[in-house]
Order: C-alpha cells, then sequence, then structure tokens
C-alpha cells in the first residue's frame, strides 16, 4: 500500500514545479498532507492542507544566510514532523513514478555515494540519528563540527570563537550534510537505499530535464521509486535558457502533461 506522504511549503502559493510534484503525489495512490503557516493557493485536490503549528509551533521562518530560500526552517520542520507522524517527509520538487511501498521504517537514500539526501525521509521513532538532529533548533548557536575544517575554522575567527547563530552556517548543515553525518555517528547510513532509488538524475544534470528531446523516462533506471527535480537549478535553467516557458518536448512538460493535464508550454509562476 502506498505510504501517507508530508511536507511543507512556505508561501502563499505553489508554483508549477510544486504542483506537479503533489499531483504526481496523488496520482501515484499517495495520501499528501501539505503544512502551511497560511492560506495555500494553486493546491490540487486531493492534497489536504493542515497548519503548520501542529508539527512545529513556532512559526519565526528565520532563513539562512548562506541558502536561498527556507531550508532552514524546512530542515528543523521535517525532523520534527517524523517524531510526530508516520509519514514519509517528500520535497515538493520530488516526482514518483511508481508508488513508494517501501516496508521499512528508515526510507532514505544516497544522492551520492558518500551523501544521503533528505528529499525523501523516514527515520524510526527510535532513531538515535532522529534524536541526534532533534537537538537542532531555531535558536542553536555554536560552531557545528561536522562541516568540514575550513568552515569551521572561518566561523571560529568571525565569532572570537563563541559560535555564530544557525542561520550563519554553511549551506547544507541541517539539510544533507548534517543528516549524513548523523546517520554515519550513529551507525545507520547502511540503510541508505542505493543512488538510483530517489536521486537518479544528478542535480548538475537538470538541464536535460528542460532540453526537448534530451531524456524521457525511459532512459531512467527500473529500480527508481522517484525522480527529483531539483528545482532551484530546474527553474534557474528555465528562466534563464527558456524564458520560463516549459520546451514542447522536454521530459518536464512529458511529466506535466503526465501527471497534471497542464499542456506544455505553461510559464512558472513568479
Amino acid at each position: 500500500m502506498p505510504l501517507d506522504l508530508a511536507t511543507l511549503w512556505i508561501g502563499p502559493r505553489l508554483g508549477l514545479v510544486e504542483n506537479l510534484s503533489a499531483q504526481s503525489m496523488a496520482a501515484t495512490g499517495h495520501r499528501l498532507t501539505i503544512y502551511a503557516y497560511g492560506p495555500l493557493d494553486n493546491v490540487p485536490e486531493p492534497v489536504e492542507v493542515r497548519d503548520a503549528r501542529e508539527i512545529f509551533p513556532d512559526d519565526r521562518v528565520v532563513t539562512s544566510k548562506t541558502t536561498v530560500g527556507a531550508s532552514l526552517h524546512s530542515n528543523l520542520f521535517r525532523y520534527a514532523l517524523l517524531r510526530r507522524t508516520d509519514a514519509v517527509w517528500v520535497d515538493l520538487d520530488v516526482v514518483p513514478l511508481r508508488p513508494l511501498d517501501l516496508d521499512t521504517a528508515d526510507i532514505f537514500g544516497l544522492e551520492t555515494a558518500t551523501k544521503v539526501n533528505g528529499a525523501v525521509l523516514r527515520l524510526a521513532e527510535d532513531s538515535p540519528a532522529l534524536a541526534w538532529l532533534s537537538r537542532l533548533t531555531l535558536d542553536t548557536h555554536g560552531i557545528p563540527s561536522w562541516v568540514p575544517f575550513p568552515a569551521r575554522a572561518e566561523m571560529w575567527l568571525r565569532s572570537m570563537g563563541r559560535g555564530v547563530p544557525i542561520n550563519a552556517w554553511p549551506h547544507g548543515t541541517t539539510g544533507p550534510v548534517g543528516l549524513t553525518h548523523a546517520l554515519k555517528r550513529t551507525g545507520e547510513f547502511d540503510k541508505a537505499l542505493p543512488v538510483e532509488a530517489f536521486y537518479p538524475l544528478h542535480w548538475s544534470a537538470t538541464d536535460r530535464l528542460l532540453k526537448p528531446g534530451a531524456m524521457t523516462l525511459d532512459d531512467l533506471p527500473m529500480a527508481s521509486y522517484c525522480l527529483h527535480l531539483w528545482s532551484f537549478h530546474l527553474k534557474r535553467g528555465l528562466k534563464r535558457k527558456y524564458g520560463g516557458e516549459v520546451p514542447a518536448g522536454s521530459l518536464l512538460a512529458d511529466l506535466i502533461a503526465r501527471y497534471s493535464g497542464y499542456p506544455s508550454g505553461p510559464r512558472e509562476p513568479a
């Protein structure tokens, strides 16, 4: 049976990529809940929208000084979600290719041979890694030991050894970098599914999603459960190379036609 999925969206409206992602989850039989801190527009049926304060009462959206968007808040929210529910966290740029019917308490996959990504994530209630990650809060202050030495040295010098607030930590520190560190230090890293499970396309190859004829779903491994669209890179390429228009004949256009029924060539909302 397809698993229950959940995510967070900060903002008043789902864009094209997020709507496509939500549509694809519903189309593959999943019940998706989107948590939000206010009214949310452009949400497809039958997706449920719930108050994010049920999971993460602190609605201060503290943004990172080193990352675009609300990824810091999203990272901390997902760890709270995993503690409070049985749902699988999914980023709203993940497109299931088939139902996620994995019968295991721990669901996460490798992005590379040495790094886990948290775009699809569930950890067991008694996971030591989840307990460790849950110590992070919007008020955490310090110098994280799990980032590379040059970054730690820079933070130490900048703060005279006193540490810096969590929103000044390097990109990925509370996300994939921190998650990978936690799983390795607790011995849970070996539970990761292979790269092709959730991340068959690397973020550096997102142009293949946009270039007409460059890629089809048949090019993906049979073992893949999902295709991660890497929305930051995808949207940037869509704007810079295609003026915001989804190119007809591209894999992205095919996915839109398959899951959401949009005609190829819609404009990405601002």
